[in-house]
């Protein structure tokens, strides 16, 4: 079972998420907000596994223009049982720097 509340408004968006999967509760609570000018900042924290430790990332978007853009994210995994599902974009533990390119 579980529940999902989304929010979005202007430039913020901020979403939760609970749910009952084997016999545990699992939660996110994501959310971004657009800074204008290409740039967007973007946190979360999340609980998906049995510890009590609470994984988190923030991080920001910039679009370059043209179909290019840069993401920069650092995500903390303090027990190292997420792998590369830190948050709903599933980011790897660390800093991970990303360009985009579409042609």
């Amino acid at each position: 079972t579980g529940l999902t509340l989304a929010y979005s408004e202007g430039p913020i968006s901020a979403s939760y998420k609970v749910r009952s999967e084997q016999d545990r509760t699992e939660w996110n609570l994501e959310g971004t907000y657009d800074l204008g000018n290409g740039m967007t900042a973007l946190a979360g924290m999340l609980n998906e596994n049995e510890g009590d430790d609470n994984d988190f990332y923030v991080g920001g978007t910039y679009d370059l223009g043209g179909g290019a853009s840069l993401m920069a994210v650092f995500a903390e995994d303090k027990d190292a049982d997420q792998a590369d599902e830190i948050g709903s974009a599933e980011y790897m533990p660390g800093t991970t720097v990303l360009a985009t390119f579409k042609f």
